[in-house]
């Protein structure tokens, strides 16, 4: 993808995004799956595992977030938007596959925390 694509691309975004370096638990189909998170915003999450998980597919999303001095567990229910191969030479794991997941009807205290967790983030960011 060009800078040009991967700017207008951010530009759709409806959120700020941030990286993370935190792994969750993706229930799918009845099976179970640990990713990487790569990203997280309040619409969604960037993913990176071993599985392939086709676009289109409803998955619970588990993992936990710093909130008032304790860790937040959220289980949320997402829908995968984007799987794309990833190659990575220096990697001993050569099938990795990037998954981009949208956030769907999330509870007000979910919101909460991630647009907390996201806040934070940022502001630390900008010191």
């Amino acid at each position: 993808m060009s800078d040009n694509q991967n700017a207008a691309f951010e530009n759709k975004r409806q959120y700020p995004r941030i990286s993370l370096d935190a792994v969750a638990d993706i229930l799918y189909q009845d099976r179970h799956f640990t990713f990487k998170i790569m990203n997280l915003s309040l619409g969604g999450l960037g993913l990176l595992g071993q599985e392939i998980i086709p676009i289109g597919a409803h998955i619970q999303a588990i993992f936990k977030l710093p909130f008032h001095n304790s860790l937040s567990q959220l289980t949320l229910n997402a829908q995968v938007m984007h799987t794309t191969e990833f190659h990575n030479q220096h990697s001993v794991i050569h099938h990795q596959y990037i998954v981009g997941v949208q956030f769907e009807s999330l509870s007000a205290h979910q919101k909460t925390v991630i647009e907390h967790y996201v806040n934070q983030r940022l502001l630390n960011q900008a010191w």
